[in-house]
C-alpha cells in the first residue's frame, strides 16, 4: 500500500507541474490487478487531468482534488 501512496504522491506532482507522459507504470502494489502500464486516454479527462488506465481495466484518476487507482466503469 505504502508503494501505491508514494506513486501516486509523485504521479500528482509530474501531473501538476504539466510533465505528464503516454504511459506511467506501477512495478509494486498487493494486488497484481493494479500492476503494469497505464496509458493516457486521450477522450477521457477528469478533475481538468488526463486519465491514465490499464488493460485490467484500472485507472489512476483525479477526483475532487485526491488521487485514486479504480475500475471507472
Amino acid at each position: 500500500m505504502d508503494s501505491i501512496v508514494l506513486g501516486l504522491v509523485v504521479l500528482s506532482v509530474v501531473l501538476c507541474l504539466g510533465m505528464a507522459t503516454e504511459s506511467y507504470y506501477v512495478c509494486e502494489a498487493g494486488d497484481e490487478k493494479v500492476l503494469g502500464e497505464y496509458k493516457r486516454d486521450d477522450e477521457m479527462k477528469m478533475d481538468g487531468v488526463d486519465v491514465y488506465s490499464n488493460i485490467n481495466e484500472l485507472s489512476i484518476f483525479r477526483n475532487k482534488g485526491f488521487w485514486y487507482i479504480g475500475n471507472l466503469a
